[in-house]
């Protein structure tokens, strides 16, 4: 299988493949989901690729710097602790997905380590479901390790774990 990985910018063509993948893992409203994905691209250090395969985009991974004061950040900074090394300086890999058909074909980890390789900042940080033990295994084998088992960000959430890593833990 051939797999193209793309740029995903506010201007791309891959947009509303890159929600549909997204809203393939988790379905939801496809316009607040467009908002989401569009509302990530202006913040600072945003990063985002779609791989393409079969004329589609069946892949997707973006993020962008964690930052004192944002949403994440903040409550990601109160359970791990505001001055931990690995909330400072740090990078967030919002997204990672796959269509489901398309699992297993190494487009994940060519998404992952493509889009780690354009990372300025010494620190990694994403958030998983507690839930999601075959995410957990994928980042565990790519370098990443658990920096917090897991929390509700918000009431009624389910359970998120954090995962960090350096960028000269290459995969």
């Amino acid at each position: 299988m051939s797999i193209d990985l793309q740029p995903l910018t506010k201007d791309s063509p891959y947009v509303i493949g890159a929600v549909s993948v997204y809203n393939d893992y988790i379905a939801g409203e496809f316009k607040y989901q467009e908002h989401f994905f569009r509302s990530h691209m202006r913040r600072p250090g945003y990063v985002g690729f779609v791989a393409i395969a079969d004329e589609k985009v069946v892949g997707v991974a973006f993020g962008s710097h964690s930052l004192g004061g944002k949403w994440w950040h903040e409550r990601v900074a109160v359970r791990v602790g505001h001055h931990h090394p690995a909330v400072q300086n740090a990078w967030v890999l919002t997204q990672l997905n796959v269509l489901t058909d398309y699992r297993n074909h190494k487009i994940g980890s060519r998404l992952h380590d493509h889009i780690i390789q354009q990372q300025s900042r010494p620190n990694l940080l994403l958030s998983t479901q507690v839930a999601n033990i075959a995410a957990q295994r994928f980042y565990k084998r790519h370098g990443w390790q658990i920096l917090h088992s897991g929390f509700r960000f918000s009431s009624g959430d389910e359970r998120y774990m954090i995962l960090s890593r350096s960028v000269k833990n290459t995969s």
